[in-house]
């Protein structure tokens, strides 16, 4: 009976540190998966068999000896079925699947001679060449799994090689070798190669898996390395060589926990091929699972057939496709889904929100300069602070969107080459004020909305506050019966408005309120106010006229201007100036004062 050893070793389930203890290992000959039962062994002569199942022991593992081939079935303590795998073989014959670990004794813990050698493996050292020969020894004092490790000790002339037993190959078939090792100095030279043999066990080639002479580990440390099989063979050796012996260097070298397998990167699965962990408890994360890991590039590929449901998809385990990414080929369209609803869709042409919100971060707030960046803001909702004049906004792509609340009042200046404002003329920002920014792309924004924070297009509350102190009275200032102009200091006017200075150039109206003072605590003084843009002809009355408000008592002593039953009224306005009349005035009116409480623009 060809009996070879194949150690399941740790079998680690879950993603936290949990191990298989308890699990039970099902045997059945191969191709009768959960039909005809058997028999492994606990020794290498095929004396005693285990029992079926095998349970694992309190570090979740079984040396288990096989005879041929097998299925097998892995269940938890509880009975759930964790895996189950076929052909799993011990060499003589070739197994569909490769087994968990081609490498017989891969932890050096049998010595069924008690030689101080390992079984299964072909030990050679190197003779003395004058300091001293090499050992290679079996040591149980030093070792990172199980009992043993390999150690070979070098005195001068190199230590050793170990070579294992034979296993199967096939040509271009890819192997994964995994080990763990440590030197006592880290330049001794050290080497794990795969020699290649045809099917008379005839050498081909062989693949240098690791060669380090300069930066060896000095703890334990595991090592991966990757091969693929050469043209017709068949057969395949894993070689260690500890401290070799082209180095003079004196030192030690550890070997542990040798394993190799057929790497999964060109495995064809025709059928379904399900990865899964046990998972009892809903909403508990859990890290295990199918992992891509890699320094570069990692990624799945799926070749998809042109049907609606085919794709690449990524889903929830605790509920069916309750959150899910997924790539659909026949219509070409990424979609994401959360609570089992679809949200996004992403296609060639358009990105789609097919429920629910965008719920858009704010970005750190910027401070206000010539160039105020808003193109590289870290959110599309964004503070400017500061008083510094504004001229550009930086360059973004053409479509990028920005909203903008001023912390504090500054000026934008308009620029048709690069900052586009409404009207054509610069803003003056107040603290509130809230703008929505549009790139044209090559550095140009367009103002698309502004909205002041005190807007007086729509403001009617009779209390608003002044803009300046400085009132405009219109008995002392302007004839009574004519039409005289109003306008900033520098304007020229017949009346210079100093509150008028403050208000930005090209503005299409201003907005005033009044107050009437009387001589006495009963009357009830009331004017009539006539208003027009400088120098625009219009008759005090008659359609033409651009605008009317009546001074009305509201009681004694002070009132408020009225216009339409509101209490402000608005004044078209030319280059910041207009024209003002009133009639011969009804009432003992001492005085009537105007103060600016805004302005703003034709929109």
């Amino acid at each position: 009976m060809a009996i070879k050893r194949r150690t399941l070793g740790r079998h680690q389930v879950f993603g936290n540190t949990e191990v298989g203890v308890g699990y039970s290992l099902y045997t059945y000959t191969r191709g009768g998966l959960n039909v005809t039962n058997k028999a492994t062994f606990q020794d290498s002569a095929g004396l005693i068999p285990h029992a079926n199942p095998i349970v694992f022991d309190g570090r979740g593992e079984a040396d288990i000896w096989w005879d041929g081939e097998y299925d097998i079935r892995l269940e938890d303590n509880l009975g759930n079925l964790i895996w189950t795998l076929p052909d799993v073989g011990a060499g003589e014959d070739t197994p569909n699947f490769g087994n968990f670990n081609q490498i017989v004794n891969g932890g050096f813990e049998d010595d069924s001679n008690s030689d101080g050698l390992p079984d299964s493996w072909t030990i050679t050292e190197y003779p003395s060449a004058g300091l001293g020969a090499g050992v290679v020894v079996i040591d149980a004092t030093t070792q990172i799994e199980g009992l043993n490790s390999l150690r070979f000790t070098s005195v001068g002339d190199g230590g050793g090689v170990a070579e294992s037993d034979f296993f199967e190959v096939t040509e271009a078939d890819g192997m994964s070798v995994s080990w763990m090792m440590r030197s006592s100095v880290v330049n001794v030279r050290n080497l794990v190669e795969i020699i290649w043999y045809t099917s008379a066990q005839v050498q081909l080639s062989i693949s240098s898996i690791y060669d380090e002479s300069a930066i060896n580990p000095t703890t334990w440390a595991e090592r991966t390395g990757n091969a693929t099989s050469p043209a017709n063979a068949r057969y395949a050796r894993l070689r260690l060589t500890g401290c070799h012996q082209s180095s003079p260097t004196v030192g030690i070298t550890w070997f542990d926990r040798v394993r190799l397998s057929n790497d999964l990167s060109g495995l064809t699965i025709n059928g379904v091929l399900n990865v899964s962990i046990s998972d009892s408890t809903a909403n508990v994360d859990q890290s295990s699972g199918m992992v891509i890991e890699d320094s570069g590039d990692a990624y799945i590929s799926v070749a998809t057939p042109n049907t609606v449901q085919s794709g690449i998809l990524f889903a929830d385990p605790e509920s069916t496709i309750a959150g899910f990414f997924i790539y659909r080929h026949n219509d070409d369209t990424l979609r994401i889904g959360a609570d089992s609803v679809e949200r996004l869709r992403l296609d060639n042409e358009r990105l789609t929100i097919v429920s629910g919100v965008i719920d858009e971060r704010k970005g750190v707030d910027i401070a206000s300069t010539s160039l105020t960046n808003i193109a590289d803001a870290t959110g599309n909702t964004i503070d400017i602070t500061g008083a510094v004049t504004i001229t550009q906004f930086g360059t973004a792509q053409a479509g990028a969107k920005r909203t903008v609340r001023f912390d504090g009042s500054l000026t934008l200046t308009h620029n048709a080459g690069l900052l586009i404002l409404p009207g054509g003329a610069n803003i003056i920002t107040q603290a509130g004020d809230v703008a929505e920014f549009t790139s044209l792309g090559s550095g140009i924004w367009v103002c698309s909305n502004y909205e002041w924070v005190q807007n007086p297009q729509f403001v009617t509350d009779p209390f608003l506050p002044v803009i300046s102190s400085t009132p405009f009275d219109v008995v002392s200032s302007i004839p009574n019966g004519t039409w005289q102009s109003v306008g900033d200091t520098s304007s020229g006017a017949d009346n210079l408005w100093p509150a008028l200075d403050s208000v930005p150039d090209n503005i299409d109206w201003i907005e005033v309120r009044g107050q009437v003072g009387s001589t006495g605590t009963n009357t009830s003084p009331s004017m009539q106010l006539n208003a027009r843009p400088n120098g625009s002809g219009a008759a005090p009355t008659g359609a033409s006229l651009i605008g009317v408000a009546t001074l009305s008592a509201i009681g004694s002593g002070a009132t408020t201007l009225a216009i339409n039953n509101s209490y402000s009224a608005k004044i078209n306005v030319n280059n910041k100036a207009f024209d003002l009349y009133w009639p011969l005035n009804t009432g003992n009116t001492q005085n009537a004062n105007m103060y600016l409480v805004g302005y703003g623009y034709n929109r």
